[in-house]
C-alpha cells in the first residue's frame, strides 16, 4: 500500500469522471460512431484509474486494457465501416444475413461490454481489483455500477 501524491488524486478523479460521462453519455444515442465515441471515453477512464491507483499491479492491468480494448475497437469500427452502417437500428438482421459477421460484432461488443468470460471483463476486473486492493471502495463500486449500465447499451445492440 502506498500514500497517493496529487497527482494520482487528479488521475483518479479524471478517470471516474470519464467513466460516468462515457457511460451516461452513450445511453440516448442512436448512431453507432457516436456511441462508440462516448464508449472510449469511459474506457479511458478505465485506464486513467489504472494509472492512477499507481501499483505495479495496476500498471500492468492497464497495459492489458489498452491491448486488448485496441484491438476490440478495430473490430468494432473495421465491421461498422464495411457495412456502412450508420445507426443502431441498421445492426438489425445482421446475423440472419452473414452469421459469421453477426457472430464477430456480437462477441466484439460483448467483450467491450465486459461480459464474462470474455477478454474486456477480465481488463475491467483487474483494474476494479488494483483500486480495490488499495483500498479504492467507493471508486470501484462507481467503476462497477457505470459498468452495468454501459453494458445495457452494448446488449441493445447484440439484441
Amino acid at each position: 500500500m502506498r500514500l497517493a501524491s496529487e497527482s494520482d488524486s487528479i488521475l483518479l478523479l479524471s478517470g471516474v469522471l470519464s467513466i460516468i460521462v462515457g457511460s451516461i453519455g452513450a445511453l440516448n444515442q442512436t448512431k453507432l460512431k457516436r456511441m462508440l465515441g462516448y464508449s472510449a471515453i469511459g474506457h479511458m477512464g478505465f485506464i486513467l484509474v489504472g494509472i492512477g491507483v499507481g501499483t505495479y499491479a495496476s500498471y500492468q492491468a492497464t497495459i492489458v486494457y489498452i491491448l486488448l480494448y485496441i484491438i476490440m475497437s478495430i473490430n468494432s469500427f473495421t465491421l461498422i465501416m464495411e457495412l456502412g452502417l450508420q445507426k443502431i437500428v441498421e445492426v438489425r438482421g445482421i446475423s440472419r444475413r452473414n452469421g459469421l459477421v453477426g457472430l464477430t460484432m456480437g462477441m466484439g461488443l460483448m467483450s467491450i461490454a465486459g461480459i464474462p468470460p470474455l477478454a474486456g471483463f477480465y481488463n475491467k476486473y483487474l483494474v476494479i481489483r488494483s483500486a480495490v486492493e488499495e483500498n479504492l471502495i467507493s471508486l470501484s463500486i462507481i467503476a462497477v455500477v457505470m459498468s452495468v449500465i454501459s453494458s445495457y447499451y452494448y446488449v441493445r445492440i447484440i439484441r
